[in-house]
């Protein structure tokens, strides 16, 4: 047996180093979609500085920065620290805005309740 296990630990580093972890497929640049009705464009950059996966958000001239935390269940979601989001298939959907008896309201220059913010296809590194 341990014959066995010296001849596939090889094989085993090579598979679990080829295939990115959570943190490293979230990591880009994700752009607002011209169907949340947005009067500016929203970009939201996820990068990992110092072991810490880190957000930035860009609306206009405006930037608002901090940690992210990544909750993963059932689904993937992203803890932005005032908003959380859920990601899937290089896309992050976050509820823009809640109902009369819980309102709120994520980025008052976009009119739809859910925001679509899709990854960009270029490789983004900070």
């Amino acid at each position: 047996m341990h014959k066995i296990m010296k001849l596939l630990l090889p094989f085993v580093f090579l598979l679990t180093s080829c295939f990115p972890s959570n943190q490293e497929s979230i990591n880009g640049t994700y752009y607002s979609v011209p169907e949340n009705w947005c009067s500016k464009n929203i970009i939201i950059k996820i990068f990992t500085h110092k072991g810490q996966m880190n957000y930035e958000i860009c609306v206009g001239n405006e930037k608002k920065e901090g940690q992210l935390n990544i909750i993963d269940d059932d689904f993937v979601y992203l803890d932005f620290g005032t908003f959380e989001g859920t990601y899937e298939n290089d896309t992050i959907i976050v509820q823009n805005y809640g109902n009369s008896l819980n309102y709120y309201l994520r980025f008052s220059e976009c009119d739809a309740k859910y925001l679509f913010f899709k990854k960009s296809c270029t490789f983004d590194k900070k």
